[in-house]
């Protein structure tokens, strides 16, 4: 079926995720968003990156310009600096990439990893408590933390750290733990905390 957007979350389709050697579900699973930790959560290691790539740049433009003596180790110490700086920003880069939230019709997801990837769920019906949490910069930039304590657990047992618009995905959370009705679409796979994919 085609992905179709929905709300005015970003980076938000709909898109089947059911298990096709199970054809008999009436209730396919959909994914409804997927998303990584926003840029601003790292953003002190953007511009510490970018700062020094420039002074590495500069540095190297006065040299080869004759502004300051031009050696090999003025040379060097630039082209040292940039790569630092281009290395920091791909590090904060890597590093947000790493992690990826889903939500689909089902569950919550987190999946940490690029080739050994891991992911964590929790199904609706497993939801004790959902909480947000944001602290007086994160409401400036509109970003948060998602807390989601499954039934059973004392701690939350998944964080979406660091997302944007934390107050419409805990109400699209809160949409979905409603909507859904018994017997549970998912009845029919083993509910692991670690899914099998």
């Amino acid at each position: 079926m085609d992905s179709k957007p929905m709300c005015e979350f970003p980076y938000m389709e709909l898109r089947y995720m059911s298990d096709p050697d199970v054809p008999d579900v009436k209730n396919p699973e959909i994914l409804i968003a997927k998303f990584n930790p926003r840029r601003t959560a790292g953003l002190i290691f953007y511009v510490i990156g970018i700062t020094i790539f420039i002074v590495g740049w500069f540095f190297m433009i006065a040299s080869s310009a004759q502004f300051i003596e031009f050696t090999m180790v003025a040379w060097l110490s630039g082209l040292w600096a940039m790569t630092v700086g281009i290395l920091s920003i791909l590090w904060q880069e890597i590093r947000r990439r790493y992690v990826l939230y889903i939500i689909t019709s089902w569950n919550l997801r987190i999946r940490r990893g690029y080739y050994r990837k891991r992911t964590v769920r929790v199904f609706y019906d497993e939801i004790a408590d959902v909480q947000i949490h944001t602290n007086r910069e994160d409401r400036i930039v509109n970003q948060g933390d998602i807390l989601v304590t499954a039934n059973g657990d004392d701690s939350p047992t998944l964080i979406f750290e660091d997302i944007d618009n934390p107050r419409g995905i805990f109400e699209l959370i809160a949409r979905m733990r409603l909507t859904i009705e018994e017997p549970y679409p998912w009845s029919h796979i083993e509910k692991t905390r670690i899914a099998p994919y």
